[in-house]
């Protein structure tokens, strides 16, 4: 697993961030494949619930492409990403890839 630090930040203020370090896992519910990439992810965003499809969106904003192999190369290089103001991330899962 990867560690990956994820700034959040509140949509009123840009100074009240609060920034964390830590290892996510995917959850894998029961008969449902796990998914090991963002490739994975973002090539099935039409069949996957709102709050992961809106999650893959948001990603490929951040990577500047909707090639979904291209964004997944630029975050896998990544080690910090700053998600604040209007994302309205709730579904962390593709985060781990």
């Amino acid at each position: 697993m990867k560690k990956i630090i994820i700034t959040f930040c509140a949509a009123v203020t840009l100074t009240a961030c609060t920034q964390n370090t830590r290892t996510i896992a995917t959850p894998v519910k029961q008969n449902q494949k796990a998914i090991k990439s963002f490739t994975q992810w973002c090539q099935e965003r039409f069949i996957l619930p709102e709050e992961t499809k809106h999650t893959v969106e948001v990603l490929l904003e951040e990577a500047g492409t909707q090639n979904c192999e291209k964004a997944n190369r630029k975050l896998s290089n990544l080690i910090e990403l700053s998600l604040w103001g209007d994302k309205k991330i709730s579904d962390l899962a593709p985060l781990a890839s």
